[in-house]
């Protein structure tokens, strides 16, 4: 008998010794011995735990919903507080309201709030006095206020009515030291008050349960008074007591102090919780965890029951003051629940044991049978026996069915990748091998040797294709570089050979080089060489930065390549005509993040990328090279003007000492004339009235003549506006507004005024002149004025006897010479009071200033009237259309931008937004005319040269205007905006409608 025969023969022996049991058997009694084991741990540890884990469950659950009950109320009371942050806001911001209709707004506020929100009870508030205004004595013992005239509006609602309370404070000590009023003021946050009863129409029925939400209104940490807002609780009480969740719980809600706001018991409301013999619990200290702001819980017993009890934060917008929502739960009722369930569970195990027994048996004998069968095939598979022949037939339907199915699978598998790595051992790469599944990992190694000796071709040919593209790319960097170095003496050479290269190499059709001209203030860039190449769209060889696709690719400094060529943007010409390339390539060409140049190619056929990047790379070679030419160039031609200043230096010397012993003079009139105008302002305080006012009407200084005139210490008057005292006559609001708004732009007035100071009323001429800073903007206003009173009221007494004495000729004829008297003193008084103010406003330092305009006053006053500030300069006329659409838009995007700078200057805009307006104008204007021009030259329009002489001259106004106020020296702009709005409204409504029947004739 052969070796490895006995071997496993003793191998089998020893098994059947060792296996005493069969399977069944194992079954039975391993899996019912270990289901009865844990049933009764299981049954032991519920026993044991149940009661407490229901218990930590239920104060678990408790605790969730006491949170989400205090959520609830948040809401609720957080409606309120917002609306009192909001008043608070409204009151804080009383400085723009009118100073006497302060408290008309905003009690009318108060009641306007109340009447929009229903739910509120009453909106009032308390301020000190002089909190508001200065009115306390006018408004002492009136209703909206107290015995101290302070504002306190209380509005509240009766028979769905609002109502304001006719209750006036008489005792000074109490209007401000109330309970309430005296916490705020102290806390200076918003409050949340303890719950009380209240009746508003003062009947005990009546009575609800509310609070106050109490904000302080505070300006500058300065204490003003309170707005309140109160509260109703009944609703929030009512929804409390309805939170039942787990029965035999309920919920009631705490105030800060631990007072009841609400509670089964409905007496108890109003109550401290300490007071009714809720907390059993000496030890406890209810406030302390109530100001701790915390969730907290604790145990006592009430009503013979020991209940837990969860509390969780009302929390307030605002104060700190948090009420409490507090949830009680039954300890009893869920002791009794966890009891029956462990008893029900005892009975539910015990049967299933039993169940259980009977279906593992039954199982047991139907698994061993087919078992037998795998086993016997197994191990035919594990000695390397595996053919079709070994297939089973077991058609049990369960687990080992599948098993059966799973190993007839596996035969099939294995014979078919068998037959899959002979073809592939014969070099058939293409075979393809149908997996058992996802997991079949033998399957999947055989796969992955097919694709890795496919791969293994594939990029053996990869490989020979990329040695080829990178001995192209060498050779081609190689060969630029010996072009640059060849021309790197003259841009044109440079850029002719470098561009009809390149398109030989690329095999492209045809390309361009545009390269950078940096002037003074702009920068393009330039067509130096263009091989083969008809740019339709715009017929251009010169770009800005942004403009077009080369402008574009300048300001990005990225390469961009278009595989669709717009129409009509640029053709291919050949001999056998036009066509539209497939793809345009452009490429920056960039040193030290600058573009130094642009290379444009065309083509019929898609660029590959390792094209693109050839291109590319050599870009840097060619901006370096660019900018070479372009030192040696500069370098030269500063060479030229270096000689060329040191000619002119020798005469700029002489020069500038001239100048220096000039400005010494002037330097000298200059001190000279402010002493004379030190003395004429002098001169002037002594003889006039005379008033300072900064540029908002508020009086910053006076003289002691006009304090004297008005009656008011100097201190009192200073500080006062404008408006104060003064009685309307000639100046309506609309005028007193363009009044001021004058002033502002540097415009000097003269007004007639009737003023009332300390129960006087006084006649004034008075005139006032805008000072000017260095800036030429005005900050101060001077008023002189003239007592015109007794004039004045001479001149109405005469009136009025005239008219009584009507009948006495003689007596009239007297009245009426001394009417002409006094009328040609008052004119003589006006007359010097405008001689006055020419002598101030024609000041030295307003002398020098008024140099930098533009015109002189003989210019200005035949110069049209400008449009107020805030309206545009020109409006596009129906005279002003052009009959040809492209330059008609153009004409009104000139307007546009006119219109523009003119309102920035007007309005005051930022100088910055204003510059940009004007270089866009003086831009957009030059290549308007450009464009206009080269329609004159293209049609031969007769009056070309008076045209362009026309448009040079507006050219150079507007462009010397930009420099000018770009430099900070334009001062005054009328007369500028003068001659934009008459040269423009008679250049396109008459020199430009002499070419228009000629363009329409060409086809335009």
């Amino acid at each position: 008998m052969p070796e490895t025969q006995i071997t496993k023969q003793n191998s089998n022996q020893r098994c059947i010794m060792k296996r005493k049991l069969g399977i069944q058997q194992k079954i039975q009694i391993y899996i019912l011995s270990s289901v009865a084991l844990i049933f009764i741990i299981s049954l032991g540890y519920t026993g044991w735990q149940s009661k407490d884990k229901m218990l930590s469950v239920s104060r678990d659950l408790a605790d969730t919903y006491a949170r989400e009950y205090a959520n609830r109320a948040s809401n609720e009371l957080n409606y309120y507080a917002d609306a009192a942050l909001f008043l608070q806001s409204v009151f804080e911001g009383y400085t723009f309201l009118p100073h006497n209709q302060r408290r008309k707004i905003l009690s009318n506020y108060l009641k306007t709030t109340l009447r929009d929100n229903p739910k509120f009870l009453s909106v009032w508030s308390i301020l000190e006095p002089d909190a508001l205004d200065t009115l306390k004595q006018q408004y002492k013992n009136q209703l909206g206020s107290t015995v101290l005239g302070n504002f306190r509006y209380v509005y509240y609602r009766q028979d769905d009515e609002i109502v304001l309370s006719r209750y006036v404070e008489q005792d000074p000590e109490a209007v401000l030291s109330g309970n309430v009023y005296s916490l705020v003021k102290q806390r200076m946050q918003i409050t949340v008050v303890d719950p009380y009863y209240y009746s508003y129409s003062g009947n005990k029925s009546d009575e609800i349960l509310e609070t106050n939400i109490v904000s302080p209104v505070i300006e500058n940490n300065n204490f003003l008074g309170v707005v309140g807002i109160d509260v109703p609780l009944t609703t929030i009480s009512q929804q409390i007591n309805q939170y039942q969740p787990i029965e035999g719980s309920f919920a009631f809600l705490l105030s800060h102090h631990g007072q009841l706001v609400s509670f089964p018991e409905e007496n108890a409301i109003g109550k401290k919780l300490n007071d009714i013999g809720f907390i059993s619990n000496d030890s406890l200290d209810l406030n302390a965890l109530i100001n701790s702001g915390e969730t907290f819980s604790y145990y006592t017993n009430y009503d013979n029951q020991k209940y837990y009890i969860t509390a969780a934060p009302v929390k307030i917008t605002g104060t700190n003051t948090n009420w409490y929502v507090n949830m009680a739960l039954p300890e009893s009722h869920i002791t009794e629940n966890a009891l029956s369930t462990i008893y029900n569970a005892i009975l539910v195990a015990l049967a299933g044991l039993i169940f259980l027994a009977i279906i593992i048996t039954m199982l047991a004998r139907k698994i061993t049978r087919p078992i037998k069968k795998l086993t016997h095939v197994m191990d035919k598979i594990s000695q390397g026996d595996v053919s079709t022949n070994q297939k089973l037939n077991i058609s049990t339907g369960d687990e080992i069915n599948e098993m059966a199915i799973a190993l007839n699978k596996y035969i099939d598998g294995y014979t078919r990748k068998t037959h899959f790595a002979s073809r592939i051992g014969d070099g058939e790469l293409d075979e393809k091998l149908d997996l058992l599944s996802d997991e079949d990992k033998l399957g999947k190694s055989l796969m992955q040797m097919r694709d890795n000796l496919k791969k293994a071709r594939q990029e053996e040919e990869k490989r020979k294709e990329e040695d080829k593209k990178h001995r192209w790319t060498n050779e081609g960097i190689a060969k630029f570089a010996d072009i640059l170095r060849q021309n790197n003496d003259n841009i044109k050479k440079l850029s002719f050979e470098l561009m009809r290269n390149l398109i030989n190499y690329l095999e492209v059709n045809q390309g361009a080089l545009f390269v950078i001209e940096e002037e003074e203030e702009t920068t393009y860039y330039e067509a130096k060489s263009t091989i083969a190449f008809n740019r339709r769209q715009y017929n251009k060889t010169r770009f800005k930065i942004g403009e077009d696709i080369i402008g574009r690719c300048a300001h990005e400094g990225k390469t961009i390549y278009l595989k669709e060529v717009p129409e009509d943007f640029i053709k291919i010409t050949s001999g056998m005509g036009e066509a539209r390339p497939n793809t345009l390539l452009i490429v920056p060409a960039v040193l030290n993040d600058k573009v130094y140049a642009i290379m444009e190619l065309a083509s019929f056929r898609q660029l590959e990328d390792f094209e693109i990047e050839f291109v590319e790379k050599i870009g840097e070679s060619v901006a370096s090279t660019i900018a070479n030419v372009k030192v040696s160039e500069r370098t030269q031609e500063l060479l030229k003007e270096s000689q060329h200043q040191q000619e002119e230096l020798g005469s700029q010397e002489e020069e500038m000492r001239q100048n220096l012993e000039e400005l010494q003079t002037t330097q000298e009139e200059a001190s000279r004339r402010e002493f004379e105008l030190r003395n004429l302002i002098e001169a002037l305080s002594v003889a006039n009235y005379m008033v300072e006012y900064d540029m908002h009407g508020i009086i910053t200084e006076v003289n002691e003549r006009f304090a004297t005139l008005v009656g008011l210490p100097k201190e009192q008057i200073i500080g006062m506006n404008h408006r104060d005292g003064l009685k309307m006559s000639g100046l309506n609001n609309q005028n007193y507004t363009q009044f001021w708004e004058d002033l502002r732009h540097g415009h000097t007035r003269t007004e007639e005024t009737r003023i009332e100071y300390n129960e006087r009323e006084l006649y004034l001429y008075e005139t006032y002149t805008p000072l000017l800073d260095k800036d030429d903007i005005p900050y101060k206003v001077v008023k002189i004025a003239v007592d015109i009173t007794e004039l004045k009221n001479a001149q109405a007494k005469i009136e009025k006897q005239k008219a009584t004495l009507s009948a006495k000729d003689e007596t009239i004829e007297t009245l009426e010479q001394q009417k002409n008297a006094i009328e040609k003193q008052l004119e003589e008084e006006r007359k010097n009071s405008q001689k006055m103010a020419e002598k101030l406003k024609q000041s030295p330092q307003r002398n020098i200033k008024a140099g930098d305009s533009m015109a002189t006053p003989d210019q200005e006053a035949q110069q049209v009237v400008l449009p107020p500030a805030g309206e545009p300069l020109i409006t596009f006329v129906p005279e002003m259309e052009n009959a040809i659409g492209e330059l008609n838009d153009q004409h009104h995007r000139i307007v546009e931008l006119i219109n523009e700078v003119y309102i920035g200057l007007r309005t005051d805009k930022p100088k910055k937004e204003i510059k940009e307006t004007l270089k866009m104008l003086v831009d957009f204007t030059a290549w308007h005319f450009s464009n206009e021009e080269r329609y004159f030259e293209e049609y031969k329009f007769e009056n070309t040269e008076s045209h362009k002489a026309s448009h040079k001259a507006f050219i150079d106004h507007i462009d010397g205007f930009r420099k000018k106020y770009q430099a900070g020296r334009i001062k005054f702009y009328d007369d500028v905006m003068r001659f934009l709005k008459a040269w423009i409204e008679n250049h396109f409504a008459t020199e430009d409608q002499e070419y228009v029947e000629l363009f329409k004739s060409k086809g335009l």
